[in-house]
């Protein structure tokens, strides 16, 4: 009867973990999908006040190449999220020593 009784509790436990373990997949799917929307606009180039007399005007092939390699990518935000275990799931002894 005891181990009918322990082999309950513990499918309990598992759904109650495989439910949040459910939730926490959904919001990281969330988090993915506002992430990959999100739209980064490029730094605007600065306007010259002599627009028309550089018209004409061309650079050389190297020094196009330098110029392009000087532009910086906007640095990426990160996120850090913390997930509590249920007391059950959580450690028995300190895992930092």
């Amino acid at each position: 009867m005891r181990l009918k009784e322990a082999l309950d509790k513990q499918r309990e436990a598992t759904v109650s973990f495989a439910r949040e373990l459910a939730a926490a997949r959904a919001d990281n799917d969330k988090l993915r999908a506002q992430r990959s929307d999100a739209h980064i606009e490029p730094p605007l180039k600065p306007r010259t006040g002599r627009a028309s007399a550089s018209a004409g005007q061309t650079k050389a092939v190297s020094q196009k190449k330098s110029t392009s390699s000087k532009v910086r990518k906007p640095a990426r935000e990160i996120r850090v999220r913390a997930i509590t275990l249920p007391f059950s799931l959580r450690p028995s002894h300190s895992t930092l020593d």
